[in-house]
This record gives structure tokens, C-alpha cells and sequence, in this order.
């Protein structure tokens, strides 16, 4: 269900897939993310397609007025990742809040898989 906020000259309409690229951009610039990973068979699927963005791996629920984030993402080894899963949360609440000016009920960051760079 998308958020919608009446105004004195119409209605503004803010989806849940725009949520979730905000929220994609928001944590692929946190330092020691690399990247997302795929929540369902489906994302995988499309992944081998061709068809990729900042989406995959986020589900996004929008419930009176509160929206309620899950993405699941890859790390960095050697990071630490409590303070990485941390960032994550502070920095999608921080994004989505100041573009939608929707409330956050929670942002749950599920870490799906670390990358060893060589």
C-alpha cells in the first residue's frame, strides 16, 4: 500500500518500489557493503536475465503511515558488523525520512553473505 499525504493543492503518492530504491542507494554507500543479495527465487531469476538494480533484496511495507524495511546485503570481511548493520539502519531511516517525510516503524538488515577480497 503506498503512502499518501493530502496536500491544499491535490494528493502526493509516494510508492513502495520508491522507497525501496531510496533505501538501495542509502546502503550501497555505507562503507563495507558490497553489494545486495536476492530475497526470492524470483529476484534470482531476473538477476540471470539481465535485469539488475538497487531493489533486489529489499521488501519494503507500507502500514498506517509507517513503513517497515528489510534488505538483505552483502559485506565486506573484516568489517565490523554490528556497527556496519547499524550504519545501514541510521542511514536508510535518515533518507527515507527526508524524502518521503514518511515514519519509520523498523529497518531490519539481514547480512546474507560476506566477500573475501583478494
Amino acid at each position: 500500500m503506498p503512502l499518501k499525504k493530502l496536500t491544499d493543492v491535490g494528493e502526493i503518492t509516494v510508492t513502495e518500489k520508491t522507497i525501496e530504491e531510496i533505501a538501495g542507494y542509502a546502503a550501497t554507500h555505507c562503507y563495507g557493503v558490497v553489494g545486495m543479495c536476492e530475497k526470492s527465487t524470483a529476484e534470482v531469476i531476473k538477476r540471470f536475465f539481465g535485469s539488475e538494480n538497487l531493489r533486489k533484496g529489499i521488501k519494503v511495507v507500507c502500514r498506517d503511515g509507517l513503513v517497515s524495511i528489510e534488505i538483505h546485503i552483502k559485506v565486506s570481511y573484516g568489517v565490523n558488523i554490528k556497527v556496519l548493520a547499524e550504519n545501514v539502519k541510521s542511514d536508510i531511516t535518515y533518507a527515507v525520512e527526508k524524502m518521503t517525510q514518511a515514519k519509520i516503524k523498523d529497518v531490519t538488515v539481514c547480512i546474507d553473505d560476506i566477500v573475501v577480497n583478494k
